[in-house]
């Protein structure tokens, strides 16, 4: 079987522009965060790689309607949605989808959710997001091949995580801002994507403050609709200056 392979030559002075695409890991929870309102949502900036694909086929099998407007912005929108349809397959492909569980308890009372897949670096538990989850009122039962999920006693609240996780702080963020009340998440992480999501959430309607930092306040709601531009991808823009030095 042959080998592929990358053959640089270098040594060459590079000039010009470059325009930097928008972050995946602000992209996805972006992405999962349209779930949470009836209305039609836009977003600019998406970068087109191959676990927003895969992210994308599993909220259209829910139900949500997915346009390109054209090739970086897409309009969603998940007037209903229907877990039941959901593929536990699919959601095993891709690590993502452990983020539908903050989005999906949002809006159903009760779904099955397989066990987040996607790539293989080392154990990635989700014991973080389930006991956050949980003190906002989730009941998350464990089987062997999937998540039984009931969201039926929903509520804000305090959370307080037992460690410093991106995406738990993501789930535990989009269901708050879809609760009534007050919540308050300690040690949330800070990282820019995660104030991306939020600065997103308030322009549907949330008031989120002190994102960037670990301690988040909440004061959720019934979210509309809106439009919000991804950041561009950090890592990306590292490597350019890099190769610009």
């Amino acid at each position: 079987m042959s080998e592929s392979i990358f053959r640089i030559e270098g040594g060459k002075t590079l000039s010009g522009e470059i325009e930097v695409r928008g972050s995946k890991n602000a992209a996805a929870p972006l992405i999962v965060a349209t779930l949470l309102t009836e209305e039609p949502c836009v977003l600019h900036n998406v970068p087109r790689i191959e676990d927003v694909f895969r992210l994308l086929e599993i909220i259209k099998s829910l139900g949500a309607e997915v346009t390109w407007l054209n090739e970086r912005t897409l309009r969603i929108e998940a007037k209903t949605l229907s877990p039941e349809r959901l593929s536990l397959d699919e959601t095993r492909r891709v690590r993502m989808s452990v983020l539908l569980f903050g989005a999906l308890s949002a809006r159903c009372e009760r779904f099955v959710l397989g066990h987040p897949g996607g790539c293989a670096i080392g154990a990635r538990s989700i014991e973080t997001h389930v006991n956050a989850l949980e003190q906002l009122g989730i009941r998350i039962t464990k089987h062997e091949k999937h998540y039984e999920v009931d969201a039926s006693d929903r509520r804000a609240g305090k959370v307080v995580q037992r460690e410093f996780s991106v995406t738990s702080t993501e789930d535990a963020l989009m269901l708050a801002a879809s609760l009534p009340g007050k919540t308050t998440l300690l040690l949330a992480a800070g990282e820019p994507h995660v104030e991306d999501l939020g600065n997103f959430l308030k322009a549907m309607g949330a008031r989120i403050t002190g994102l960037g930092s670990h301690t988040l306040t909440i004061e959720g709601g019934v979210l509309h609709g809106a439009q919000h531009t991804v950041i561009a991808d950090p890592i990306e823009a590292t490597t350019f200056l890099i190769l610009g030095r």
